[in-house]
């Protein structure tokens, strides 16, 4: 017929999603935090030109924006419709 688990071999499973899903929660946190500067680093320098700062400042957001769009595939879609019917409207 079909396989059936004990309630303890349910508890010790449920423990071990629990163990994996803290793990990769996480691990995640850890892949969107900055990195600390230690102090033997010497300061970031600054931009050259405030123009190299602007694009600095685009680049980062832009690549904010596609890490949000590829963790939330639902707000990726909606976006991409929307910036159709923009398009669509704009090329008329």
């Amino acid at each position: 017929m079909g396989f059936r688990m004990t309630d303890t071999e349910t508890q010790k499973e449920l423990e071990e999603l629990k163990r994996q899903v803290a793990a990769l929660s996480e691990a995640r946190r850890a892949q969107r935090e900055p990195p600390k500067p230690e102090a033997t680093e010497a300061p970031a320098e600054a931009p050259a030109t405030e123009e190299h700062g602007f694009s600095a400042h685009i680049e980062e957001l832009v690549d904010l924006m596609g890490h949000e769009l590829r963790d939330n595939p639902v707000a990726t879609g909606v976006a991409i419709f929307v910036a159709g019917l923009l398009v669509g409207r704009l090329l008329r």
